[in-house]
């Protein structure tokens, strides 16, 4: 569970933060530093007033000979945040009990989640229940996430960006392509319906 994954000091944590003017100190960051690359994350006890980062072997991709200055500055890819949404995956929540969490509350928490989902399905009994229940729906089966994937898809196409396109054509191809009249679709209006979509 540490593959990847090595530790980084408070006091480099806090330069990261003035650095970057980030309002919160990160607790983990990504990047790179000398010849190792992966994820750091704070040393629980380590107080020392100087930066320092804990390698692990797993990181190390390219064993230098002798680190020189430049060789000591860390690459900084991204820092942790807090999200608004999250979901554990199974390997997570393996590593949770793994590290003393106990079953009991994962299980709570579980079925916490399972009640959080699926009660907006069932009461409709409450003001604008309609309402609420639609955008469960929604929510439940990333319904407006498809649709707006398939319009952009479909506007990537038409604007020429789609991938692979220049891959099949020749140059004699493109040209022709230039000089065919472009039919307008300016009066056409997306309504949100989908002819795969069962709703009316």
């Amino acid at each position: 569970m540490t593959d990847g994954c090595g530790f980084i000091n408070l006091a480099a944590m806090k330069i990261i933060k003035k650095k970057f003017n980030y309002d919160a100190l990160p607790t983990g960051v990504q990047g790179r530093i000398a010849g190792a690359k992966g994820m750091w994350i704070r040393h629980p006890t380590d107080d020392s007033p100087d930066p320092k980062i804990w390698i692990r072997d797993s990181q190390n991709k390219i064993k230098l000979p002798e680190l020189d200055k430049a060789h000591r500055i860390f690459d900084l890819l991204s820092v942790s945040k807090s999200s608004s949404s999250i979901a554990l995956s199974q390997q997570s929540i393996l590593n949770l009990s793994f590290n003393g969490i106990p079953n009991d509350v994962l299980v709570k928490l579980l079925e916490q989640g399972i009640v959080d989902e699926v009660m907006p399905l069932l009461d409709w009994e409450r003001p604008n229940a309609m309402t609420v229940l639609w955008d469960a729906i929604n929510k439940a089966g990333g319904v407006s996430g498809s649709r707006t994937q398939r319009v952009a898809a479909g506007a990537s196409r038409a604007l020429g960006l789609q991938r692979g396109d220049w891959e099949r054509k020749n140059y004699d191809e493109v040209v022709a392509d230039q000089d065919t009249e472009v039919q307008d679709i300016s009066g056409t209006t997306y309504t949100g319906r989908n002819e795969h979509s069962k709703g009316e």
